[in-house]
Order: structure tokens, then sequence, then C-alpha cells
């Protein structure tokens, strides 16, 4: 994906380093999540990295790029819709503000997976949740409940969840998992997608996490922050959070990202 010149100017930028790390689980036959990590995506048909993670160090500077996706669909369907939205994210040509630009990625996402869905007949949908850091700031844009935090003296979610929820919550019902309100493969002629976009200024030691709930679903934030706090890198970080969410069932695909301004 190409970085942008809108932002050049005299800034040194940070040191950052980043570790993706993604794991098929314990209880699933295939592995429905993808990413877009500085360039590297997951082949359609894959067994995920087996907890062994991909690592990158740089200046912000230059650019960070990252992105979660996790599919959803009958069989193989999940798995697909996750390819071509990370295969669709990889060839955007990021030449806009940050805010245009991911906002249109999300719509270009949805569209190539909704037009797959009609080609076969079937329902396949994706999350996403994007992270792009440059220079002094970074920029999270989602669309359902993949997540993105930054780790302090607590664990704070910066992306929004599109689920129901508040409904749920609202009328007593514990008996089931929320539902995705927005998703990427939906049919745009009925369904606006509404992307969820924040920016903020890094700071030096600020820590971010993006996953699918793989992770969420298994560990608590508190269980979470502890293992951010605890290891120093990047990469082990992102290993041990993996090892601890299949420790806990691994019920799921886990993807995790972390992403540490040193």
């Amino acid at each position: 994906m190409k970085i942008p010149f809108w932002n050049e100017h005299k800034s040194k930028g940070f040191p950052v380093e980043a570790a993706c790390c993604n794991h098929i689980g314990k209880k699933r036959k295939n592995n429905e999540d993808n990413f877009f990590f500085q360039g590297q995506i997951l082949p359609m048909e894959n067994e995920g990295l087996s907890g062994k993670a991909f690592y990158w160090k740089g200046n912000s500077k230059k650019g960070v790029s990252l992105a979660v996706f996790d599919g959803m669909g009958g069989e193989a369907d999940g798995e697909i819709a996750s390819y071509l939205a990370a295969h669709t994210f990889s060839k955007m040509q990021n030449d806009e503000m940050p805010e245009a630009f991911l906002k249109k990625t999300v719509l270009g996402m949805n569209q190539a997976v909704f037009e797959e869905s009609q080609k076969r007949f079937c329902s396949m949908g994706s999350t996403t949740v994007i992270l792009y850091i440059k220079d002094e700031k970074v920029f999270v844009c989602n669309v359902g409940d993949s997540k993105a935090f930054l780790a302090g003296e607590e664990l704070v979610q910066l992306s929004k969840d599109h689920t129901d929820e508040a409904f749920l919550r609202e009328h007593g019902i514990t008996d089931r998992k929320p539902v995705l309100s927005q998703y990427l493969g939906a049919d745009p002629e009925e369904l606006m997608l509404e992307p969820f976009f924040m920016e903020k200024e890094i700071e030096r030691g600020d820590c971010f996490l993006l996953c699918s709930d793989g992770l969420t679903d298994m560990l608590s934030g508190e269980q979470i922050l502890h293992i951010l706090r605890e290891e120093d890198s990047a990469k082990a970080c992102a290993e041990h959070l993996v090892q601890e969410a299949l420790d806990h069932g691994g019920y799921d695909n886990i993807t995790v990202m972390v992403v540490k301004m040193k």
C-alpha cells in the first residue's frame, strides 16, 4: 500500500516496533481471520501462523499500516470474506487525508465482499479494524466488533463495536452473544455503512493492540493489560496473548497485533 505525502514536514517521528500473531485456535477446522501487516496478508486457505509472530521495526515517519479481519459465513465463506477484505485493502492507494482514505477503503472492501457473495449465492461478511500511524498521530477505523485498544493505566478501547449489545442489555437478554449491526459484505442498497473513525496524538511509550474476538472472548481486559505491561517487546506481547487465549480454551481463531512506540 502506498504511503501518502499529505503530512510531510520536519517530524522526526517515533521509533516503533510491531508484531502480528495469528492462530487457528483449538476448536475451529478453518481459519476465518486474516490481516494486513505492513504489506503481508494470509492466503485464502491457511491454518494461521501457529502462534509465531511477524515482526516489524522502523519509524512512524515512514508510516505503519495494520488491519485485522474476522470473517463470518457458512463453511469456507468466512475465510473468503476476510481474505477478500485484506486483499482489497492491500491494493488501495493511500493518497488522501486519513479519514477520507480509510472510509473510502472500507466501502471498497465492502463492495468486494458483497460482489463475491452475489457470485457464490451465499451470505458472507467480515469485520475490520484498521490502525494507521504517521508521524505523531495514530488513526483508527473499524466496522464490526474487532477491536483496537490503547494500553495505559487502563486498557482503553479506541474502536467502537457495531453490535446490538445495547438492545440486549436494555431488554435483559443474556442468552446470546451480540449480533453485528455493521460488517463488510453488506448490500450497499440495504445497509449504509458508517465506519467509526478516530485520531489521537501519539506519546512515547504508547502501546496499541488490534485483535479479533478470539482474544477478547477468552481473556479479560485486566488479563490483556497485565501481559501488555509485563512483556517489553511487541513480539513477546503478541505471542504471550495468543498463548494465553489458547490456554483459556482457544474456542475461536485468534489474531493479535501489538504496536509499541519507543
